[in-house]
């Protein structure tokens, strides 16, 4: 369904009057409309999602989605600025502190499409989807010869942006996290580190095109040192993300993914 159930008596423009969709969703969706030939003008959430459904059966009744199934090809494109402000302190020979601040980035995607059946990319439709200002901080402190500690904050004002109303269904988000970094010998360097994020996403907020999902990251990593100018750096991390879910009145779509990822490095010194 692309609509919750229990709107489908508003008609599309009601619908963005509550901020059930944006102007722009509706803008798609009357452009997959007279794509299958139904005027918009009118017509109840109940009545969109019938003629949709009723395209559906008519186009599988044909083949064509069996065979076929609905293609896209598209891709959206746009560009913006973002001053930054950085200030980094050593108040100590044995702790550093970094202060960074990314301001808004204003940006505008549009739509450059060649296919779509699906009446959700309208070529040259255009969206809001500005990037949040960022407030980040970084702690290092190495308490004793073979030991360091990491702290790192990052905090974004996701409710300052303009996301064709989406903001509206946001708080501020964050992530957090932790590392140890430990020399074994003179040659291996071990280390571990966890994080934690909130993308501040609401239950309202989610949908099977864009999601944001809580989550818990822990990595390991070893470097060792091959000579004095090479280094071999190896490390992985799993990240465990939290069930999301949207309730409608007569669905519920349901979010889950997990992470995991691989890196492996050489520094070289000439």
């Amino acid at each position: 369904p692309i609509i919750d159930g229990g709107a489908g008596a508003y008609t599309l423009a009601d619908l963005v009057a509550i901020n059930q969709l944006t102007a722009t969703q509706v803008a798609q969706l009357e452009g997959g409309l007279q794509a299958i030939g139904v005027d918009p003008t009118g017509l109840t959430a109940a009545e969109v999602q019938g003629a949709f459904s009723l395209a559906a059966q008519t186009y599988t009744a044909k083949g064509v989605l069996l065979d076929k199934g609905i293609e896209v090809d598209a891709k959206q494109g746009g560009s913006g600025i973002s001053p930054i402000l950085s200030l980094y302190l050593t108040p100590s020979e044995n702790l550093g502190i970094a202060l960074r601040y990314e301001m808004i980035t204003k940006l505008e995607l549009e739509n450059d499409t060649k296919v779509d059946d699906s009446g959700l990319f309208t070529d040259g439709a255009k969206t809001h989807a500005d990037i949040p200002a960022m407030f980040a901080m970084g702690v290092s402190f190495k308490p004793m010869e073979k030991l360091r500690a990491e702290l790192d904050l990052n905090y974004y004002f996701n409710t300052g942006v303009d996301w064709d109303g989406r903001e509206d269904l946001v708080d501020n988000g964050y992530e957090v996290g932790v590392a140890v970094e430990y020399c074994l010998n003179d040659k291996m360097i071990a280390s571990v580190g966890f994080s934690n994020g909130n993308g501040g996403a609401t239950d309202e907020y989610q949908t099977d095109l864009s999601y944001s999902l809580k989550s818990n990251t822990f990595g390991l990593g070893v470097a060792y040192k091959v000579s004095d100018n090479m280094t071999i750096n190896v490390g992985g991390l799993n990240t465990f993300y939290q069930d999301g879910e949207r309730v409608a009145t007569t669905y519920t779509e349901k979010y889950a993914k997990t992470t995991y990822g691989f890196a492996f490095g050489i520094d070289y010194k000439f």
